[in-house]
């Protein structure tokens, strides 16, 4: 019996979760406007941090060359990083906020299409199936599906 670990996983399984990836993508299509906005958001949330320390440094640059200065720190220059630092982490933490709400707002939608879905699809099961399956496995099944999904 070959086992599959994280280095051995077969071929096939990797496939198959592409697939099941793709048809997320397909099944939450409607979506896909506020996706593209999270994902725009998310890129200008990461280029306001990644700008911040950069005018940090501009901001310690004017302070070292007004200690060296026999005129003193020039105050303008200072207030006017001061201004871009402050807009540049506040905006940055709501365009984040904003990005992050997005995502749970989609991801809480499809999980909700999802289960109402998967309970059309169960109402229309034959009694034959419940049966012969349990009605915890069932429950487990779809319960443990839906989860890793959203």
């Amino acid at each position: 019996m070959q086992r599959h670990g994280h280095r051995g996983m077969s071929k096939t399984k990797e496939k198959a979760d592409f697939k099941s990836i793709k048809k997320l993508i397909v099944y939450s299509k409607e979506y896909m406007p506020a996706i593209i906005i999270a994902i725009i958001f998310a890129f200008a949330s990461a280029a306001a941090s990644i700008i911040g320390p950069n005018k940090i440094s501009d901001l310690m640059n004017i302070m070292i060359d007004g200690l060296k200065a026999v005129n003193g720190i020039d105050m303008d220059a200072f207030i006017k990083i001061c201004i871009i630092l402050i807009s540049l982490y506040v905006g940055g933490a709501l365009i984040h906020y904003a990005q992050q709400f997005i995502m749970a707002e989609v991801t809480q939608r499809t999980s909700k299409k999802l289960r109402t879905n998967i309970n059309k699809k169960i109402t229309k099961l034959p009694l034959k199936y419940f049966d012969t399956t349990t009605r915890g496995d069932i429950l487990s099944r779809v319960t443990n599906d839906v989860d890793t999904i959203s």
